[in-house]
């Protein structure tokens, strides 16, 4: 877990190679079936989230990935903007449901506990 090299086959009986090497290492959390890793600066590690959404009894869930020609952060800040759904993924698209054009009539927003987030 720390990047120590264990064992290198082929090396001989008493080789100490293995001593000299530290291969690459990143701390992961298993969470819910799922393995997130952070793979930054060890400096700026943040704490790890706790996503409530994976708490839901008797659910199950699996791990995919969808491809995306976009920014990351674009991505994360539309889904702090709920009014845009309105006006992007309904009456352009087609594809979701009514519900989708309807706007809120009212928006409370407010950090998360650690005040790392909103909601």
């Amino acid at each position: 877990v720390d990047g120590k090299v264990l064992d290198i086959p082929g090396e001989p009986a008493g080789s100490r190679l293995k001593d000299s090497l530290c291969h690459g290492a990143y701390p992961a959390v298993e969470y819910y079936g799922l393995v997130f890793a952070y793979i930054g600066p060890p400096e700026l590690k943040p704490h790890f989230q706790m996503y409530d959404l994976l708490e839901v009894p008797g659910a199950e869930y699996a791990a995919f990935a969808l491809p995306f020609d976009g920014s990351f952060m674009n991505s994360n800040e539309h889904g702090m903007d709920p009014v845009h759904a309105v006006f992007l993924h309904r009456r352009y698209s087609g594809y979701f449901n009514e519900t989708f054009a309807v706007m809120p009539e009212h928006l409370t927003w407010q950090l998360t506990c650690d005040g790392d987030g909103m909601m």
